[in-house]
């Protein structure tokens, strides 16, 4: 793939100045504001936390889990390393699709909740730029046309230190345009009705946090995405800072749980200088480039499984 597409070299300079500093809990604090807690929504669901989340706001939802292929062949959340770097779409996918449509879901559009890292300029904008290169994957233009809109669009659940709890606090919504009771994630489902959205929601998790606390609200962020009708796309991370990649495994776990879609980024980065990453934590212009690349590929797959020739 060829790197004539990559992102500004003066914006980059900034985010990685004044990135998404890597707390948890984070609160965004103004400058006449006190720090507030992260509060979590009460989602019924079958899967039992490990902590007890606060009321707001209640969704109910019963997985379904008879859809995993037979015989399972899916490689088990402890071999996450070998897991394909653009993931397979599943039988439970596809139901998932088929749901969100009858309850008026976009089929051509998706979003993301995530940090600042996350934002639309460096997520995938760079296919809006017309100064890409798609190299000898011509065929993914067409993958750019069906998303054109969405590829461009600001997600209202993005902020700069969100972190999993943090995505479904109303105390991190953007207030001009949510309920009071929604978090950034579900005000986002709200406002844009997407097909899919991709969650990267694991820099911002402090390594001394108890990862029992981020595999809980990640199992809310995923059910919550599949009441709406979405398809959730988790995203790992290609940095270490905890030490023994519990980050990357709970995520796997989750995906697995649940039958739904895992990018494996720390997989694609390891052919890249320092494995992709600045300071340890943030993407350099290869990383992001690259991710830019494998979201567009993903994208590509799951629509052609959703809608065959």
């Amino acid at each position: 793939m060829k790197n004539g597409f990559l992102i500004g070299v003066a914006f980059l300079f900034m985010f990685n100045l004044f990135g998404c500093a890597q707390t948890e809990p984070a609160t965004p604090v103004s400058s006449t504001q006190t720090p507030l807690p992260i509060l979590m929504p009460n989602v019924t669901y079958t899967h039992t936390p490990s902590q007890t989340a606060t009321s707001i706001p209640t969704i109910t939802f019963t997985p379904t889990q008879t859809s995993s292929p037979t015989p399972d062949t899916r490689l088990e959340p402890y071999d996450w390393e070998n897991w394909p770097v653009v993931p397979t779409v599943s039988a439970r996918v596809k139901e998932i699709y088929q749901s969100g449509l009858q309850i008026g879901v976009q089929p051509d559009t998706f979003t993301v909740v995530g940090d600042c890292q996350s934002q639309a300029e460096q997520f995938m904008s760079v296919y809006a730029s017309k100064t890409y290169d798609l190299g000898s994957a011509q065929y993914l233009q067409e993958t750019i046309d069906i998303f054109a809109e969405s590829i461009t669009h600001e997600s209202v659940a993005v902020r700069d230190g969100l972190s999993a709890p943090s995505a479904l606090s109303p105390l991190w919504a953007n207030s001009a345009v949510c309920n009071p009771t929604e978090g950034p994630l579900e005000c986002e489902l709200r406002l844009y009705r997407p097909m899919i959205v991709f969650i990267a929601v694991g820099r911002n998790w402090h390594p001394a946090a108890p990862i029992t606390r981020f595999e809980d609200s990640m199992h809310l962020i995923v059910e919550m995405i599949i009441a709406h009708g979405a398809i959730p796309v988790l995203l790992n991370k290609n940095d270490n800072v905890e030490g023994d990649w519990r980050v990357n495994i709970a995520i796997a776990r989750v995906a697995y749980e649940y039958d739904v879609p895992m990018i494996n980024f720390w997989k694609a980065t390891r052919s890249l200088p320092d494995n992709g990453l600045l300071d340890n934590n943030y993407m350099t212009y290869e990383a992001i480039d690259l991710r830019s690349f494998y979201l567009l590929k993903t994208l590509h797959v799951i629509w052609h499984e959703l809608h065959p020739e």
